[in-house]
């Protein structure tokens, strides 16, 4: 299998491990795979550079290629933002022949909508961490891996943390599941839910909190039914990822094993196909060093 590439997206760096001064490990972190809340269980608030590395165990995670893509989706649109456009709550900066694509998204058709992403993706190539390919967190552009780390799945995730709290006699908090979408309870601001405004400039930022900013032409105005016509929406946090939550289970995930999605994970991600498979066929109960799956 050939793990060499050309390009990295630019919103995220692939030179970077986790950990802190007080644990024997590290963690990789790979944009959707859980890695949130691997850092948070184990504290690693500390970032080591994978070129000259201090822990002799790094740990990646695995997801699912369909299931991460179909994930990313939602995240990239809601995020990003043009290059010299800067939105508190937007955090995937994009060229502007990117964000005028994403502002054609047709959210109210999922299959189009689909398509027009994975078109994007096509045009120009991997521009946001979300759907980078996992074996580029992996491997260097030549090709070498950046570090023989030990492997599992996103859907062991908990019983790893568990493991892992044991033998380094941590104490770890409750479990979670990693690889679903769950329903936010709504923390109200200073303004009910959301606030239609004109000028970003009227309003302190400082003194607000769980929020996100959407402009009148973002896809999501007229795709999830929110239906602004002032210049800008600031909206509750948490109400729109309960819009997203709800879109992303009854629009997105029915649209799993569809052919068009097949055919583009084949031709885009076929190494990240090969590491999960070849993954899924080991024993679970291990972790696995990457040089032995490759």
């Amino acid at each position: 299998m050939n793990y060499s590439y050309s390009a990295l997206s630019k919103t995220h760096n692939f030179e970077l491990y986790w950990s802190n001064k007080n644990l024997d490990f590290g963690y990789l972190g790979i944009s959707k795979n859980g890695s949130t809340n691997f850092k948070s269980h184990f504290n690693l608030s500390v970032e080591y550079p994978l070129n000259n590395v201090k822990h002799e165990t790094i740990y990646a995670c695995i997801r699912n290629p369909e299931e991460r893509l179909i994930s990313s989706i939602l995240e990239t649109t809601l995020r990003a933002h043009k290059n010299e456009e800067q939105l508190p709550s937007r955090n995937v900066p994009v060229d502007n022949k990117i964000y005028e694509s994403i502002l054609n998204f047709n959210i109210k058709d999922p299959k189009i909508f689909f398509i027009q992403f994975l078109d994007s993706i096509e045009k120009f190539g991997f521009y946001d961490a979300h759907f980078e390919p996992q074996f580029h967190f992996l491997f260097n552009k030549n090709g070498s891996e950046r570090f023989n780390f030990k492997i599992f799945l996103l859907y062991q995730m908990s019983e790893k943390i568990d493991l892992l709290s044991r033998e380094y006699n941590l104490k770890t908090q409750s479990k979670k599941i990693y690889h679903s979408r769950k329903k936010r309870k709504v923390k109200f601001n200073l303004f009910i839910q959301q606030l239609k405004i004109n000028n970003l400039e009227d309003i302190d930022f400082k003194r607000l909190s769980n929020f996100h900013i959407l402009e009148k032409e973002h896809p999501f105005n007229i795709g999830l039914d929110l239906n602004f016509d002032s210049k800008f929406l600031i909206i509750d946090k948490d109400v729109l990822e309960n819009k997203l939550i709800n879109y992303y289970k009854n629009k997105l995930l029915p649209l799993k094993g569809s052919e068009f999605l097949n055919q583009f994970l084949v031709s885009h991600y076929s190494q990240d196909l090969y590491l999960y498979n070849s993954l899924k066929h080991l024993d679970t109960n291990n972790m696995t060093l990457l040089k032995e799956i490759m």
